[in-house]
């Protein structure tokens, strides 16, 4: 059976392999893109708490005036906390790229290899892997479910 919308997303979803069905492969596939979202949502946050911590209000009196040293002192608390979240999640990502590519390499075909690596990896839409290697999208899912059985994790 093929996927809600035809072949979309679930471009060559069959299972196979001796221990990990294909779409378990998929799944751990992707999450190297999840992660990828998860930095780059974590360094927008950092951004955003980095213009608050250096944002100035201009100041109409002399006299002093509580509670400004506490928002900053907030905000570089949370950029901290950030720092390590993001820290983390870039090192669970090389993790998980060295195991991607540790199984792509063990991989005969060049092709095979191209779409697991532009589809997972560069997180290119089918669409975009068919164009970068000069095949039609169908051929390009023909691929990738070859590609989903051949694979190792």
């Amino acid at each position: 059976m093929r996927g809600l919308n035809g072949l979309g997303e679930n471009c060559g979803d069959s299972t196979g392999g001796v221990r990990v069905t294909n779409g378990e492969k998929k799944a751990i596939l992707m999450k190297y893109q999840d992660i990828e979202s998860r930095i780059n949502r974590l360094l927008d946050e950092k951004k955003r708490w980095e213009e608050k911590a250096t944002s100035v209000s201009p100041v109409y009196s002399d006299m002093p005036k509580g509670g400004t040293s506490d928002k900053v002192q907030t905000a570089v608390c949370r950029i901290i906390e950030l720092e390590q979240d993001i820290d983390r999640e870039v090192d669970a990502q090389i993790d998980l790229r060295g195991k991607i590519e540790a199984a792509v390499s063990g991989m005969q075909d060049e092709k095979l290899r191209d779409v697991i690596r532009y589809r997972y990896i560069d997180g290119m839409k089918w669409e975009e892997v068919a164009e970068a290697m000069y095949y039609s999208r169908m051929q390009i899912c023909r691929f990738h479910g070859r590609a989903l059985r051949e694979i190792m994790l």
